[in-house]
């Protein structure tokens, strides 16, 4: 059992490190720094992932579907018109 558990924590730990790399690249979009078809393309991934997790135990879906909210409300925010300021 505790193989068992090491197993899912290990699980555990790769979504929540998921998220966080779709979250940085939907800052480094924001700062110009990559673009958007890879912070789309991580973006999609990452919600791939959540799907396995919601139908796999939907506790392990939690770390992705906010990193993906998060991620995706950066990408469409629009951005400040700079010719205006």
């Amino acid at each position: 059992m505790e193989s068992l558990a090491a197993l899912v924590a290990g699980i555990f730990v790769g979504l929540i490190t998921i998220s966080v790399i779709d979250v940085v690249f939907a800052i480094l979009y924001r700062r110009k720094k990559v673009k958007l078809w890879v912070a789309a393309t991580i973006n999609t991934l990452v919600g791939i992932a959540a799907l396995w997790g919601v139908g796999v135990y939907w506790t392990l879906a939690v770390p992705t579907i906010l990193g993906l909210a998060i991620s995706s409300i950066i990408l469409t925010w629009p951005r400040k018109n700079e010719a205006t300021e």
